[in-house]
């Protein structure tokens, strides 16, 4: 009987169903590959979005901020702190310029 740490010796018939298990069973390298370009590709749709949601949540942010510009613009216009000139350069100056009335 074999020792502890020594091979142990198989059969041809255990041989060949080892073999066998191991040929149906094993990670091949093409199989590796095509999970890491699923991963791949799964991360990067992922990435992007959230990249999509994060603009989609600053873009809202600015516009908000950029309505209480405008507002404050529009209060120092109608007090004529400033000219409707400068009214309009200022609010071209935002991210979301204000556009000509058609």
């Amino acid at each position: 009987m074999p020792q502890e740490g020594e091979g142990q010796t198989f059969t041809t018939q255990e041989s060949t169903e080892l073999l066998q298990f191991i040929a149906q069973n094993m990670l091949t390298k093409a199989d590796a590959e095509l999970m890491i370009a699923k991963s791949n590709s799964e991360l990067r749709d992922y990435i992007d979005k959230k990249d999509r949601e994060y603009k989609g949540e600053l873009n809202g942010s600015l516009r908000k901020e950029d309505e209480k510009v405008d507002e404050v613009i529009e209060t120092l216009a109608d007090k004529r702190v400033i000219n409707s000139a400068k009214a309009n350069e200022l609010k071209n100056l935002t991210p979301f310029p204000a556009r000509s009335p058609l």
